[in-house]
């Protein structure tokens, strides 16, 4: 790396990191709104409303540790994009999953032996059918409950993507200063 742009980087913050990890942060929390909108609260809810704020508390404080040149909160960010990839396996698929099968139920089209009792188990009330085989909403998210787990999807891909990106472009920019400042101590 050019010694100008090391030597400027020992006087301004690492703002790539702090961008991608702020937009990780918000799309995570978009995510966490969809996914605790959609599906049915259970007993285990109280472990998702926590771990979604443990993950907007580190998020932040890695970001702010990665603005300024730290490596070991740059691994943070990564393990952090990890785990956001790590919880699409669990509250898009359920949507898509059961949305589907409530949309061919209705539609008259499933073979299946789920129920739409089933669905009701993990698709809140404002994903469920009326008695006129209307979707319920509550206004401000989509009617559907396959349109709310593609688009809680994407989000927890972007997040991912974004904490990734913000780690790894930090443990990069910090190892490259960190070996111009023991050049400079040598």
């Amino acid at each position: 790396m050019d010694t100008f742009k090391l030597e400027k980087m020992r006087y301004q913050n690492n703002s790539f990191s702090y961008m991608f990890g702020f937009l990780g942060l918000i799309f995570s929390l978009l995510a966490a709104f969809i996914g605790l909108n959609s599906i049915t609260p259970q007993g285990y809810t109280i472990f998702k409303i926590l771990y979604n704020i443990a993950i907007l508390l580190v998020a932040f404080l890695s970001m702010e540790k990665a603005k300024a040149y730290n490596k070991t909160f740059s691994i943070v960010l990564i393990v952090l994009g990890a785990i956001c990839l790590i919880r699409i396996a669990y509250g898009p698929v359920i949507l898509i999953k059961y949305g589907a099968i409530q949309n061919s139920i209705i539609n008259g089209t499933y073979s299946g032996t789920e129920t739409l009792e089933t669905c009701a188990q993990y698709l809140d009330k404002i994903c469920r059918l009326n008695v006129d085989n209307e979707w319920v909403s509550n206004g401000w998210l989509f009617h559907s409950p396959v349109a709310r787990g593609i688009t809680m999807l994407v989000l927890l891909l972007l997040s991912g993507g974004s904490f990734i990106a913000a780690g790894v472009v930090g443990y990069i920019k910090s190892s490259h200063l960190a070996k111009y400042l023991e050049s400079l101590e040598g």
